[in-house]
């Protein structure tokens, strides 16, 4: 089991994590880095701390339901290239003063805030040698700026619209590790992802994607 009857039994069941990712690119989709792993990586970073406590435990043990909020730091570019011919060419069709070289003039930086619940697996038969557990969350998410990640790249070198929004549904998809004799020590790799729901929320299509890792510690 994912922990011991004397752990289960003590109610360790707040946690604290702390994790940094970098974001992928807006061709790399969601599917593909849980399909794939592969991800190519741009100028855009995170560092989140996260506060959670276990709601739910079905008695197998096999899994579990948390609740968790975050706090999330962002910094990167402030523009992001295009792979469509105006954008990957400065002097064709561009706006007078626009491309993506002259926009990149520095660097943005805003908060997210976001509220989750997450379903948590807690049964592996590797468990007596590596503690593991996977776990999948939903929830919604606000940033206080609208962050550039997830811009409509042409649309924004472009002056039009950038298709975003503050506020974007949020899910999270987690592999945690640790060692039998300190369970309440884990090591996490963590998908961190915002987006409209192919426009159900606020109308918007795209979003963005950060892999990363971090610890978390349950008390």
């Amino acid at each position: 089991m994912f922990f011991s009857n004397a752990l289960a039994a003590s109610e360790k069941n707040w946690y604290v994590s702390v994790y940094g990712a970098q974001a992928s690119s807006e061709e790399t989709y969601l599917i593909k880095i849980l399909t794939t792993g592969a991800a190519e990586l741009v100028d855009s970073r995170l560092l989140a701390v996260a506060v959670g406590k276990e709601l739910w435990r079905h008695k197998s043990n096999y899994f579990s339901l948390e609740a968790e909020g975050q706090f999330v730091k962002h910094w990167g570019l402030e523009n992001f290239s295009c792979s469509c011919r105006a954008c990957g060419d400065p002097g064709w069709d561009w706006e007078e003063g626009y491309s993506h070289e002259t926009q990149n003039s520095g660097y943005h930086t805003h908060e997210e805030y976001n509220a989750l619940l997450i379903l948590r697996w807690l049964e592996f038969p590797w468990n007596r040698y590596i503690v593991t557990s996977f776990a999948f969350g939903d929830g919604l998410s606000y940033a206080t700026k609208e962050p550039p990640i997830e811009m409509n790249q042409h649309n924004k070198n472009h002056g039009t619209e950038n298709e975003t929004s503050k506020l974007l549904n949020y899910m999270l998809f987690e592999l945690a590790f640790a060692l039998p004799q300190y369970q309440q020590f884990n090591v996490v790799l963590r998908i961190h992802h915002r987006s409209g729901i192919f426009g159900l929320i606020n109308g918007v299509s795209g979003g963005s994607n950060f892999i990363g890792a971090g610890v978390k510690y349950y008390f």
